[in-house]
């Protein structure tokens, strides 16, 4: 027989809020403060390698290029994290939003930084309700994925569609990429896990993911994967009606 689940109280509710707002204070705190010793680094890393630029062996400007490709790395960290803090505390009000508008949008930026143009899809989709910045960035986060992880050697498919029940809207970025095994369905959504060596399939930091998971519970759905190692994946998540 089945063991029946414990319920949340109140109190848990508020602990979880708690500590929720704990994090995203330490998220905003460590990324911001952050900033000045990594811009530092930075800084005198590349003044010290200016004055030594005649006397520096092969090996030694190898050196400094991994210098400057791990800050690289650490700005982008440092920028995630300052996004996921934000998500709560500089949210603007929601309003009735045409998805296909910040598609648009998210693929203009999305082609001016460079990335490979994909074969894009789209259904009809309908209105729904949300803050407009942060589901520009879920898009921005599923489509971006879409486009890095696609087959080697192939044009990337993406495929949006919608659908409607009583109360919400349940929406499909389905791609034609290299697939995700079941095991790892729940880490691709945790900060900074990475299923591939950093400079594979992209140079993000691998946090995407995470800021679309927080913005999608923060509207009150839910976003989770549907894939198999080596095939397509599809990322579902649910909205509520406008």
């Amino acid at each position: 027989m089945n063991k029946p689940q414990p319920q949340m109280t109140s109190n848990d509710h508020e602990e979880a809020q708690a500590i929720a707002r704990e994090f995203q204070d330490f998220a905003y705190i460590v990324s911001h403060d952050l900033q000045a010793p990594v811009r530092h680094v930075r800084e005198f890393s590349r003044l010290l390698l200016k004055s030594m630029e005649d006397v520096l062996s092969d090996d030694q400007k190898s050196y400094a290029g991994f210098i400057e490709s791990a800050l690289r790395r650490l700005d982008k960290m440092h920028e995630a994290l300052l996004a996921y803090s934000r998500i709560a505390t500089r949210a603007g009000p929601p309003e009735t939003i045409t998805p296909e508008t910040l598609i648009a949008d998210v693929m203009k930026e999305i082609k001016k930084a460079g990335e490979p143009d994909p074969q894009l899809t789209i259904s009809r989709l309908p209105p729904v309700k949300a803050e407009p910045q942060q589901l520009r960035m879920v898009f921005h986060a599923l489509i971006q994925n879409a486009i890095r992880f696609a087959q080697p050697g192939s044009q990337p498919e993406i495929t949006i569609t919608a659908e409607t029940d009583n109360s919400a809207i349940l929406f499909t970025v389905r791609d034609n990429g290299i697939g995700i095994a079941p095991q790892f369905h729940k880490d691709i959504f945790k900060m900074f896990r990475r299923l591939h060596p950093p400079g594979q399939y992209g140079d993000g930091p691998g946090a995407g993911l995470t800021l679309a998971q927080k913005i999608v519970e923060r509207h009150g759905g839910k976003i989770w994967v549907e894939s198999q190692e080596g095939g397509p994946s599809a990322i579902r998540f649910s909205l509520p009606k406008a």
